[in-house]
């Protein structure tokens, strides 16, 4: 990556999770220390999930690149690393999108797809980065400094 890249870490979790109204979902979106566009906060909307929360991450950090794109003049468009522990939320913006798009986002039980506004939202981020967008999959709890602080971000946004 050079150095017009952007390389962002993105995590997402619940605390209670399966518990009801107890469950309370976290994002964190780390950039680097003490960057002002890193961001922790509260999964919005009645649904607290784990898979929920790490989409939402993802959908966070694009959004808050795509601002910075605007507010910045950038006449190119940066490639931007997302880098995440989720596979789901990779898999779901690069892999079974193209099937769901096919299928009128249906899964393969013929049921609505799953956290679809997000998903929606992340693809047109993603075209407003002009599609130099790529995701990089982080083991959880591999100490990866980036990773770790994602975590932090995201715990934190849940007990605020």
């Amino acid at each position: 990556m050079s150095s017009m890249d952007i390389t962002v870490y993105t995590d997402g979790l619940c605390l209670n999770s399966g518990r009801g109204s107890r469950a309370v979902g976290g994002i964190g979106v780390y950039f680097g220390p003490y960057d002002y566009r890193n961001f922790s906060g509260r999964l919005p909307g009645k649904l607290q999930a784990n898979q929920r929360a790490e989409l939402e991450a993802i959908r966070r950090a694009l959004l808050i690149v795509s601002d910075y794109l605007v507010v910045k003049g950038f006449s190119h468009r940066p490639r931007v690393c997302v880098k995440t522990d989720s596979q789901y939320s990779i898999n779901c913006a690069t892999v079974w999108v193209q099937k769901w798009v096919k299928n009128g986002w249906l899964n393969n039980k013929h049921m609505r797809v799953l956290n679809l506004d997000l998903i929606q939202d992340i693809l047109v981020l993603m075209r407003i980065c002009d599609g130099n967008v790529v995701f990089q999959y982080i083991p959880g709890h591999s100490k990866v400094p980036g990773n770790q602080a994602a975590h932090t971000l995201a715990t934190n946004g849940a007990r605020s």
